[in-house]
């Protein structure tokens, strides 16, 4: 539960640093970032049966914020890249290009796959022998 506005002041200006969640999120530089363990300090992580209920038919994800001015609620029935709510191709590329780059995987050679795929221009062989 955030206590006063410099406690919210100081979540939002967390949160602002650590942007949008990709693979680079999950390096023990950023898990052992302060930012980040000060907003996981405040975290609490609660099973809803009614929403366990509609699993996996549904996949309802729901957060809840609470302040001293109120509390403050969002849910997503499905997240962003299942079918239902599928991801735009400007996302699918930027996550193929944020996993080439934690795999070290040239620039150069990322961007004649994506050439390849978006363009359909050449065969699966010539694709695979970018990957080798």
């Amino acid at each position: 539960e955030l206590r006063n506005k410099k406690e919210i002041d100081q979540v939002k200006k967390d949160y602002a640093k650590l942007k949008t969640s990709d693979i680079d999120d999950y390096s023990e530089q950023s898990i052992t970032d302060q930012a980040v363990l000060g907003l996981t300090a405040k975290v609490t992580v609660k099973e809803n049966p009614e929403l366990t209920r509609v699993a996996p038919a549904k996949r309802i994800a729901k957060v809840t914020v609470n302040t001293t001015k109120g509390t403050y609620s969002n849910s997503v029935t499905y997240p962003k890249g299942e079918p239902e709510n599928p991801m735009s191709m400007k996302d699918i590329e930027d996550k193929f290009y944020s996993m080439c780059r934690y795999a070290s995987f040239p620039e150069s050679k990322a961007n004649r796959i994506v050439d390849i795929v978006m363009n359909g221009s050449s065969s699966v062989r010539e694709l695979m022998r970018e990957f080798c």
